[in-house]
């Protein structure tokens, strides 16, 4: 038998439980800087379509939003992507109800068009 310190099941439930409650913590973090940026994009979203209402689509002023607006954007589909690695790194024991329904949803999403898909390949061998 290898010499070394044996770790006891507490402690692995330590370990476990402290990393979980880093990554929880970082994806809550994630998470209000994403509300912060969706905030941000719906202000500049609504000063878009009132530069667009005024005919001021060519402007420096609209052209400046779009570019925040887009990188923006860019930045909340990191963020999301991002707290689905932390996500899936989470025991399944340790996911919020807020985040055990998403996944649900996903998950419903992911069989729903695989059922879809099989539909369309059996009526497409039907009518060969």
């Amino acid at each position: 038998m290898a010499k070394g310190k044996h770790i006891s099941e507490d402690e692995i439930k330590y370990i476990v439980d402290v990393e979980s409650a880093k990554a929880q913590q970082e994806i809550h973090k994630i998470e209000k800087s994403s509300a912060s940026l969706r905030t941000e994009n719906k202000r500049r979203l609504d000063q878009m379509i009132k530069l667009e209402a005024q005919g001021k689509k060519e402007s420096q002023t609209y052209k400046n939003l779009r570019k925040d607006y887009n990188e923006t954007n860019k930045k909340i589909r990191e963020n999301t992507e991002q707290m689905g690695k932390l996500t899936k790194s989470l025991n399944v024991n340790y996911l919020t109800m807020s985040q055990l329904r998403k996944q649900a949803k996903q998950l419903q999403k992911q069989l729903d068009d695989k059922s879809k898909a099989r539909k369309r390949r059996a009526l497409r061998f039907i009518h060969k």
